[in-house]
């Protein structure tokens, strides 16, 4: 069977049972066949009215179902023989990948969630160059269900340009989050290393604007969300628009890159965000609570979350208003070098970072409390989920008008950290004076004594060792002399 269409590609298909039942020449006709584009059997079962109208051209009211293995789609409306077609659609899949393989569209891999079964209705219009319009369109995709309308091109990679709105958005399955079937970051076992398909990136190119309730990416939850989707060769660019989640407001962009092995990146700015829930979802940090401002760009490459986050590379700054750090009480600290509980609550906090290969680095941390304050340098490696960070609080009011300093070195695993003080850099930060003074007395006491017991005398830049040797080789001299004499 062969269809060459003016304006359109030419189809022709091999092995074709088909059968016409069209008993009144003015009237409907019956068509029912059997094609095979690919690897199974595509049936076709349709009527048509006033066929003899339709066959030179008319557009004709129709009814036409379409069956294949995965799926199937159903069409009520008017159709003509070039190709142009207007209805009421319904695609129902089980397989959406199989029903488009059937029908000789290729293999196509998408996520859960996001069509791999579907449940779509539609005001349709397709023109003969192959150019769709979707309007009124409530597409439930096997948990998404999303409304609104799109315009599609279908010569090749369907290219689409469309406006959705949504509900609650679960996207775990294309960014390996929790929802997907692994561990991405929460628990002991560190982050997953379950493959991350990311093929479906290649089913389409175009741009989506996108309205949400909220948006569920695995690790980060995202509350009523106005974003624009934008994807090329495999390159998908999820931009914030008007992002509310964790009590505050997102921008930036996160993106998602298949072309030559899966990368993920983006640039976000957080503007009064509550810091432990976030924290919480991104790194299971629980212990630091406030609302503040974060800004941060990342890059990183691999096949897993494991991979992604010992790759990361990147900068950032976070400042926080008044907040608390639980399992540490600073004040206690500086009256008792005792570290075990507690709660330290501060005025306000903000420190700039790097990253690099999935490891943190700030050396900048300044931390207001009501009696003193506290700096802070060290590293965490985010891929590892382990840190090494001394804060060095400092009591204002104490030991003269220098203050006292207590360096803690906080380290190990960072959902379960060790926490010391040390106390050796407590003597050199604050009684360095008092230790130069405590040695001078020590070397005075001690060229008395030389001179006192020995005869010995220093001179200016000397060291006890040379006088001590000189006063020796001098005696030892008037020794030899006296052979002589």
């Amino acid at each position: 069977m062969i269809y060459d269409a003016e304006g359109a590609d030419l189809v022709s298909y091999q092995g074709v049972d088909l059968s016409l039942d069209w008993p009144d020449s003015s009237g409907p006709a019956d068509i029912v066949a059997a094609l095979r584009p690919a690897r199974g059997t595509v049936t076709v079962e349709a009527t048509i009215d006033s066929f003899a109208s339709f066959l030179t051209g008319a557009v004709e009211p129709l009814r036409a179902r379409l069956s294949a293995k995965g799926g199937g789609v159903t069409l009520t409306g008017r159709g003509s023989l070039q190709g142009a077609v207007a209805g009421d659609m319904w695609l129902q899949t089980s397989d959406t990948g199989a029903f488009l393989g059937e029908l000789s569209m290729g293999d196509v891999a998408l996520p859960a969630g996001l069509g791999r079964k579907a449940d779509i209705k539609t005001q349709v219009t397709l023109t003969p160059d192959r150019r769709l319009a979707l309007r009124e369109l409530v597409a439930d995709l096997g948990g998404n269900t999303l409304r609104g309308g799109a315009d599609i091109t279908l010569n090749g990679i369907p290219q689409v340009n469309a406006t959705l709105s949504a509900g609650a958005l679960d996207l775990t399955s294309i960014t390996g989050g929790e929802n997907s079937g692994s561990n991405s970051g929460g628990g002991t076992d560190g982050w997953s290393k379950a493959p991350i398909d990311a093929s479906g990136l290649a089913g389409f190119n175009g741009a989506i604007a996108l309205k949400a309730d909220s948006i569920d990416l695995g690790n980060i939850k995202l509350g009523a969300t106005r974003s624009l989707l934008s994807n090329d060769r495999s390159r998908m660019v999820f931009e914030l628009r008007d992002v509310a989640a964790y009590g505050g407001k997102f921008a930036g962009e996160f993106v998602m890159n298949n072309r030559n092995g899966l990368s993920v990146g983006g640039t976000l700015t957080a503007l009064g965000v509550e810091m432990q829930p976030l924290l919480t979802d991104t790194a299971d940090l629980s212990r630091f609570s406030g609302k503040g401002d974060a800004e941060v760009s990342f890059l990183g490459v691999g096949q897993n979350v494991d991979a992604i986050m010992r790759s990361l590379k990147g900068n950032g700054a976070v400042k926080v208003g008044r907040g608390a750090i639980e399992g540490i009480d600073l004040d206690k600290l500086l009256g008792s070098f005792d570290v075990e509980g507690g709660t330290t609550v501060f005025d306000s906090l903000g420190a700039k970072f790097v990253i690099e290969n999935g490891i943190l680095r700030n050396d900048d941390l300044l931390m207001l409390l009501p009696n003193f304050n506290a700096t802070g340098k060290g590293q965490v490696n985010l891929g590892a989920r382990t840190l090494d960070y001394t804060v060095i609080p400092k009591a204002l009011r104490v030991n003269g008008d220098r203050g006292l300093a207590v360096p803690v070195r906080i380290f190990g695993p960072w959902a379960d950290p060790k926490i010391k003080p040390d106390l050796k850099a407590v003597i050199d930060l604050n009684f360095d004076a008092e230790k130069k003074r405590a040695e001078e007395r020590v070397k005075q006491k001690l060229q008395e004594k030389l001179q006192e017991e020995l005869g010995v005398t220093q001179q200016d830049g000397q060291s006890v060792e040379e006088a001590v040797k000189d006063q020796v080789e001098d005696k030892l001299k008037r020794e030899l002399l006296k052979i002589f004499e």
